[in-house]
């Protein structure tokens, strides 16, 4: 429905209200209607701006390995982690580092995504790092730091859900599938599954259990189901 997000994001600007989030979706509505001039000029307007700029970056960073350029993602995810630690949001810029570790790591570059996943974990302790961190080791071929990190991450949050209803089985079934193990993968999956569609924080998450569930159906030799 873009004419009505369209229109929703007009009367905000129209009643001069302003934020990061609203930048993000209006790149995020060109993105979807293939509208590169507005996502250009998005990401001019959020320049300089400190906690703008970086989810800017970080945008263009996400565009990019969509469009499988992938030296071109680097230099944003990297931006966007500069942009980040200028502004003093130390997490932020390790997400950032993630999501650049990630990226390498789905395109099989597994020595890159390697040593940007340990680069990431050591920028910031917080939330964020604690469960990209394992799961970015665990897409980069490290599959015993993955586990030793998302055990310590399954002691700490005992009652989250989304920890362990949503980013723990997502993490196992990254160790699963780097253990050649696929079925143990859809498993694990199976406590993500009403989950599946939401909305996950940090948000580069979003389908990453139906991704690896896609994956290992792969693995396991069911392309129907993947």
């Amino acid at each position: 429905q873009f004419d009505k997000a369209r229109s929703v994001l007009q009367q905000a600007q129209e009643r001069k209200v302003e934020n990061e989030y609203l930048a993000e979706n209006r790149y995020l509505l060109a993105f979807l209607t293939g509208n590169e001039k507005e996502m250009k000029r998005e990401l001019a307007a959020t320049a300089g701006k400190p906690g703008w700029e970086d989810q800017s970056l970080a945008l263009q960073s996400a565009t990019e390995a969509y469009f499988g350029r992938l030296a071109k993602a680097a230099e944003f995810s990297g931006r966007a982690g500069e942009s980040a630690l200028q502004a003093e949001a130390k997490e932020t810029a390790a997400t950032w580092g993630f999501y650049g570790a990630l990226h390498d790591a789905e395109a099989g570059m597994l020595n890159a995504s390697l040593r940007k996943a340990t680069a990431a974990l050591a920028i910031s302790p917080g939330k964020a790092t604690q469960i990209l961190g394992p799961l970015s080791l665990a897409r980069s071929g490290d599959a015993r730091r993955a586990q030793a990190l998302a055990d310590q991450l399954a002691k700490q949050y005992p009652s989250d859900t989304m920890v362990q209803h949503y980013w723990l089985p997502t993490i196992r079934a990254a160790v699963d599938l780097n253990n050649h193990d696929p079925a143990k993968a859809i498993e694990d999956l199976q406590a993500a599954l009403p989950y599946d569609l939401g909305s996950p924080n940090p948000d580069f998450g979003l389908m990453y259990p139906s991704y690896l569930r896609g994956v290992a159906y792969l693995q396991a030799g069911h392309p129907e189901k993947a």
